[in-house]
């Protein structure tokens, strides 16, 4: 038996959506692309390719000028050992902000979903 490496992460996100009485799909579309960006972290995190997250930029700017800042910081990371059996890590989500939105918007049913 070796020793067991278990890493857990949280990612926190915080977002201020756009506001305008006609723009749900807006909205809509920013939250869908929130959760892409979060997806795509956690499949690395997940994954143990982390590195890939601190050797590039630290903001990305997508469509309608959402953008994306991230800090990761590979010293307080716990690497196992190559030869060291694999676990796969915990990522938990938290998802706050200005949605600009009401319990009845799509926005909202995109969330809670």
């Amino acid at each position: 038996a070796g020793v067991e490496y278990v890493n857990d992460y949280t990612i926190i996100s915080n977002t201020h959506l756009f506001f305008h009485p006609a723009a749900e799909y807006v909205r809509v579309l920013h939250m869908t692309l929130l959760f892409e960006v979060t997806k795509q972290l956690t499949t690395i995190l997940k994954d143990g390719t982390f590195s890939s997250l601190y050797n590039t930029d630290t903001e990305a700017t997508f469509m309608n000028g959402c953008r994306i800042h991230w800090c990761c910081d590979p010293n307080i990371y716990n690497t196992p050992p190559a030869s060291a059996p694999r676990t796969r890590s915990k990522v938990r989500c938290i998802y706050n902000g200005d949605f600009n939105s009401t319990p009845e918007t799509s926005t909202i049913e995109l969330i809670v979903k």
